[in-house]
């Protein structure tokens, strides 16, 4: 659960701050209200508190992933991508 955790609040952030959104995170997290209402902030400061770093890997990979299937999809006209994981991917 802790992929879906980064990705609804990496959605919850202001959107000039995000690097991406998930519209379905909060689908797949239980708690999502809960996290919805202590705010963005709040949850990225126990990111940061607990284990530092791992917010910023997290999100960064999933917005590395995302451009780079995008690229293939765009400049070599990928059909299909298979993302093998259990980081409850929707894209």
């Amino acid at each position: 659960m802790g992929v879906v955790k980064v990705r609804l609040t990496e959605s919850m952030l202001p959107e000039e701050k995000r690097l991406y959104t998930d519209p379905y995170a909060d689908n797949f997290m239980i708690g999502a209200r809960i996290m919805e209402w202590m705010g963005a902030e709040k949850i990225l400061n126990a990111w940061n508190n607990s284990l530092p770093g791992l917010f910023p890997l997290l999100s960064g990979r999933t917005r590395w992933l995302d451009d780079l299937c995008c690229n293939a999809i765009k400049n070599y006209g990928c059909k299909q991508v298979i993302i093998l994981g259990a980081g409850y991917d929707t894209r």
